[in-house]
Protein backbone atom coordinates (compact mmCIF):
# COMPACT_ATOMS: atom_id res chain seq x y z
CA UNK A 1 0.00 0.00 0.00
CA UNK A 2 1.52 3.55 -1.13
CA UNK A 3 -0.43 6.42 1.56
CA UNK A 4 -0.57 9.86 0.68
CA UNK A 5 -0.38 11.15 4.39
CA UNK A 6 1.90 13.33 6.89
CA UNK A 7 1.80 10.79 9.02
CA UNK A 8 3.84 7.25 9.84
CA UNK A 9 1.53 4.26 10.68
CA UNK A 10 1.68 3.38 14.75
CA UNK A 11 0.09 0.76 13.98
CA UNK A 12 -0.90 -2.35 11.53
CA UNK A 13 -4.32 -1.22 9.91
CA UNK A 14 -4.83 -5.07 8.97
CA UNK A 15 -3.33 -8.31 9.51
CA UNK A 16 -2.86 -8.68 5.53
CA UNK A 17 -1.13 -5.66 5.04
CA UNK A 18 2.80 -6.27 5.51
CA UNK A 19 4.45 -3.67 3.77
CA UNK A 20 3.37 0.26 3.19
CA UNK A 21 5.25 3.04 2.15
CA UNK A 22 3.98 6.53 3.58
CA UNK A 23 4.46 9.77 2.04
CA UNK A 24 3.16 13.37 2.49
CA UNK A 25 2.85 13.49 -1.62
CA UNK A 26 0.33 16.31 -1.25
CA UNK A 27 2.94 18.72 0.68
CA UNK A 28 5.52 17.59 -1.77
CA UNK A 29 3.40 18.66 -4.69
CA UNK A 30 2.77 21.97 -3.55
CA UNK A 31 6.07 22.68 -2.73
CA UNK A 32 7.43 21.48 -6.62
CA UNK A 33 4.48 22.12 -8.80
CA UNK A 34 2.42 24.64 -6.82
CA UNK A 35 -0.64 22.46 -6.96
CA UNK A 36 -2.35 19.41 -5.00
CA UNK A 37 -1.47 16.54 -7.21
CA UNK A 38 0.64 14.54 -5.84
CA UNK A 39 0.21 11.63 -8.98
CA UNK A 40 4.30 11.61 -9.76
CA UNK A 41 5.14 11.84 -6.30
CA UNK A 42 3.45 8.82 -5.71
CA UNK A 43 4.73 7.37 -8.60
CA UNK A 44 8.01 7.61 -7.65
CA UNK A 45 7.06 6.18 -4.05
CA UNK A 46 5.75 3.32 -5.70
CA UNK A 47 8.84 2.04 -7.00
CA UNK A 48 10.95 2.69 -4.27
CA UNK A 49 8.23 0.67 -1.75
CA UNK A 50 7.76 -2.35 -4.42
CA UNK A 51 11.24 -2.31 -6.59
CA UNK A 52 8.59 -3.40 -9.37
CA UNK A 53 9.96 -0.64 -11.12
CA UNK A 54 13.03 1.33 -11.10
CA UNK A 55 13.48 5.42 -10.79
CA UNK A 56 15.10 5.88 -13.99
CA UNK A 57 12.18 3.95 -15.91
CA UNK A 58 10.14 5.96 -14.43
CA UNK A 59 11.39 9.10 -14.58
CA UNK A 60 11.95 8.30 -17.85
CA UNK A 61 8.34 7.76 -18.73
CA UNK A 62 6.83 10.76 -17.28
CA UNK A 63 8.70 12.65 -20.20
CA UNK A 64 5.77 11.38 -22.59
CA UNK A 65 3.47 13.33 -20.48
CA UNK A 66 4.87 16.43 -19.74
CA UNK A 67 8.08 18.68 -21.44
CA UNK A 68 9.52 21.93 -20.33
CA UNK A 69 9.26 23.25 -16.65
CA UNK A 70 5.95 20.74 -15.85
CA UNK A 71 8.70 18.16 -16.81
CA UNK A 72 11.39 19.88 -14.41
CA UNK A 73 8.37 19.72 -11.56
CA UNK A 74 6.91 16.69 -12.24
CA UNK A 75 10.48 14.84 -12.17
CA UNK A 76 11.45 16.53 -8.94
CA UNK A 77 8.03 15.67 -7.25
CA UNK A 78 9.10 11.58 -8.36
CA UNK A 79 12.74 11.54 -7.19
CA UNK A 80 11.51 13.20 -3.60
CA UNK A 81 8.53 10.88 -3.44
CA UNK A 82 11.38 7.95 -4.02
CA UNK A 83 13.85 9.58 -1.62
CA UNK A 84 11.11 10.41 1.24
CA UNK A 85 8.82 7.54 1.21
CA UNK A 86 9.31 5.92 4.93
CA UNK A 87 8.85 2.33 4.16
CA UNK A 88 6.45 0.20 6.93
CA UNK A 89 6.83 -3.65 7.19
CA UNK A 90 4.94 -5.96 9.24
CA UNK A 91 5.24 -10.09 10.52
Amino acid sequence: MILNSPKVFDKQPNENLKIAGVVNATQIAVEEVGRDVPNTCLLGAFAAVTGWVTLKSVLASVGEYFSGEVLKKNLRCMERGYNEVKVVKWQ
